[in-house]
């Protein structure tokens, strides 16, 4: 009885140790993740705030960089953060947008990045009333 005493415990250690390397890894790859969504949301919005700021002043917006982050946040979003990103491209691309409806487009980029911030942080309090507080939209 007493020999098969260092065999089970060799083999509940590999386990635990298994189990172990196991955790760390998907923790590893998770926040691996998160740095690439943060990074993506935020050159996705630096690309489109500088597009729109180019065609305000008559430019031309190369539209390669806006295309390459959107791209990246489709990859790398949650589906919630994918489908809101499309509703607020549907508004953003309309052009016979009445005087109460670009209140929508400020919505709908603040749910965005509400539902941006939940992915990154995980577990927040901050409320979309927290969001239309601080939105960069209101300037």
């Amino acid at each position: 009885m007493t020999s098969w005493i260092p065999i089970l415990a060799a083999a509940v250690a590999g386990t635990f140790a298994v189990a172990g390397y196991l955790v760390q890894k998907r923790l590893q790859r998770m926040q691996a993740l998160s740095d690439q969504r943060r990074e993506a949301y935020t050159m996705y919005f630096k690309t489109m705030f500088e597009g729109i700021d180019n065609r305000r002043q008559g430019g031309a917006s190369p539209v390669a960089d806006e295309v390459y982050w959107r791209t990246r946040v489709f990859l790398f979003a949650s589906d919630d953060v994918v489908e809101k990103l499309g509703l607020l491209q549907g508004l953003l691309t309309r052009r016979d947008l009445a005087e109460g409806q670009k209140d929508q487009i400020s919505d709908a980029f603040d749910t965005v990045l509400l539902a941006m911030r939940r992915e990154i942080v995980g577990n927040t309090k901050a409320t979309l009333a927290d969001v239309h507080k601080l939105s960069p939209l209101l300037e």
